[in-house]
C-alpha cells in the first residue's frame, strides 16, 4: 500500500514496474509483453502466467514462456515486471450446472450482440437481447428483442 507503479525507459526494476525488455535484468519473470512496439501487451496476461528473460542478443530478447517455448521479442517492446495474479484460477471447480448459472454464464436462450450488430430478423424473431452501443460504453440501457 503507498507503491507507485511507473511506466517506461528507466523505471526502477520492482514488481508492477512497465519498462522495455532490454533494460530488463535476465532471469526476471515479465508479464503483459508487447511483441510490437507501442501495440499493448499480448503475451502473459493469463491468471499466473509470466515468461523469464533469459537471453538478450543484438536488438532481440529471448523470453522462456509457460510452454518452454523460446519466443524472441524486439528489446524496445514494453513488459511488466512480476506475475500475473489468480494463480489458483484453474484450480476453482464449478461442481454442477447450477453454479455456473449463478455466475451468468451459460443462460439457455439468450444471445447477446451489439445494436449495430443484429440483422433485422434477429431484432423481430429470435430471442436476443440487443444492446445499443452507447450502453456498451455507459453499462446500461438494454433492450429485449420482442417475439411478435
Amino acid at each position: 500500500m503507498g507503491d507507485s507503479v511507473v511506466s517506461g525507459p528507466g523505471s526502477d526494476i520492482r514488481t508492477g514496474n512497465a519498462m522495455p525488455l532490454f533494460e530488463i535484468p535476465l532471469g526476471t519473470a515479465v508479464h503483459n509483453v508487447e511483441l510490437k512496439i507501442g501495440r499493448g501487451g499480448q503475451l502473459c496476461r493469463g491468471a499466473g502466467t509470466s515468461a523469464q528473460v533469459v537471453a538478450k542478443e543484438g536488438n532481440y530478447v529471448t523470453l522462456r514462456l509457460r510452454s518452454t517455448e523460446m519466443r524472441m521479442v524486439r528489446g524496445e517492446c514494453l513488459a511488466t515486471i512480476g506475475e500475473v495474479g489468480n494463480a489458483e484460477h484453474e484450480l476453482l471447480s464449478i461442481g454442477k450446472a447450477g453454479k455456473s448459472r449463478w455466475l451468468g454464464r451459460n443462460i439457455p436462450g439468450v444471445h447477446v450482440m451489439r445494436f449495430a450488430d443484429a440483422t433485422a430478423y434477429e431484432i423481430l424473431w429470435a430471442q436476443t437481447v440487443v444492446v445499443e452501443i452507447g450502453a456498451l460504453d455507459e453499462g446500461a440501457g438494454k433492450k429485449e428483442a420482442d417475439n411478435a
